[in-house]
């Protein structure tokens, strides 16, 4: 049976109402945006968003961050990779999607970012930005299963392992959440296992 994110957050919403905040300190006072002049192509962006999903996934992981994505570069400016679930337009299917880094920051989406580099080369870091770019156009769709031994099908952090562990870089490292629902055991890996992995570096908070 298929087994969503808000099916999820409506298992578990009795223990985020009784916690009555979210799970990371959010620091945001204004506008939400990088520096771009310091980016390089295949930087990690994260933000925190203001829904039910980022709280549930915030308060899981007691993380910073609910969704992250890759910083790239596109037609001369500077633009986010990404999967995300809710954003299309109606009865369009949920595809991975490269937009703008504004939108990505975009107010009323997030209320904290970040940004991170990954420890690699140029070269490595810009290969996992092509790979990224095939799966949005070859428009590989959201996970909404989040079965993360299927690649056919992606989610936010999935995405974002995925292609760098075509290089030998393990992002999440060993780090994995079991959320045992009835009749099934459910593994994730969120932007927070991420954001302290090894292999990354030059974190900063915005």
């Amino acid at each position: 049976m298929k087994r969503t994110l808000t099916n999820l957050i409506a298992a578990y919403c009795v223990i985020i109402a009784s916690a009555g905040c979210r799970g990371g300190s959010f620091h945001s006072a204004g506008e939400v945006m990088p520096d771009t002049t310091q980016l390089r192509d295949g930087d990690l962006l994260f933000r925190m968003g203001d829904s039910a999903e980022s709280d549930f996934v915030s308060f899981m992981s007691t993380g910073e961050y609910s969704h992250i994505g890759l910083a790239c570069q596109k037609d001369g400016r500077w633009c986010a990779i990404h999967a995300v679930p809710g954003e299309s337009e109606e009865d369009v299917p949920d595809y991975l999607k490269c937009e703008p880094i504004a939108e990505f920051f975009r107010k009323d989406r997030a209320l904290a970012g970040g940004s991170a580099r990954v420890k690699c080369s140029d070269a490595v870091a810009k290969g996992a930005v092509n790979r990224a770019m095939d799966k949005v156009q070859k428009k590989v769709e959201f996970d909404h299963d989040y079965a993360l031994g299927d690649s056919t099908k992606l989610y936010c952090t999935e995405l974002v392992r995925h292609v760098y562990l075509s290089y030998g870089i393990d992002l999440a490292e060993e780090r994995r959440h079991i959320l045992p629902i009835p009749g099934s055991i459910s593994v994730y890996i969120f932007p927070q296992d991420v954001w302290v992995s090894n292999w990354v570096e030059n974190r900063k908070q915005f």
